[in-house]
């Protein structure tokens, strides 16, 4: 840890210039879960034109009840296959929504620099103090022969 005295001028303040991470992490998230809709749209669509294809055989073998079942499974495929895809335009929508890529603005952490600030605020107000004290005493001394002295008590 530094002593408070040998702070510099710039301890304190840190800058932090760069991308913002905050609006990348949720382009990443949304772009995960576009691709997730994506593919969950591609094998509902798969499974639907598979499902299609089995009422066509079922229509032309002539079958009744069963042909009545897969109409039933592809009508109901449809359906899950539509709000698949209203749930990928969504998903499409919020990845336009983003704008270009910004910059994070120059953060100071401004409780470190009030820190900062007051330590050697307090520091030159000591030596004041000190210099002061040290003028209107009959004895003549230093800033260390008191500081010895102090710790000794």
């Amino acid at each position: 840890m530094i002593e408070h005295g040998a702070l510099d001028i710039n301890a304190g303040r840190k800058t932090m210039v760069g991308p913002d991470r905050h609006q990348q992490r949720a382009e990443a998230k949304v772009r995960v879960s576009l691709e997730a809709a994506q593919s969950r749209v591609e094998k509902k669509r798969r499974a639907l034109e598979a499902k299609r294809e089995q009422v066509a055989e079922s229509a032309a073998k002539g079958h009744g009840k069963r042909l009545e079942q897969r109409q039933r499974a592809a009508a109901e495929l449809e359906q899950e296959l539509s709000e698949a895809e209203q749930h990928e335009a969504r998903w499409h929508e919020q990845e336009r929504g983003f704008k270009a890529p910004k910059t994070r603005a120059d953060r100071d952490f401004r409780k470190q620099t009030i820190m900062t600030i007051r330590t050697l605020f307090l520091e030159n107000l000591l030596r004041a103090f000190m210099s002061v004290l040290l003028a209107v005493l009959p004895e003549k001394g230093s800033g260390e022969q008191v500081a010895v002295q102090d710790k000794k008590i």
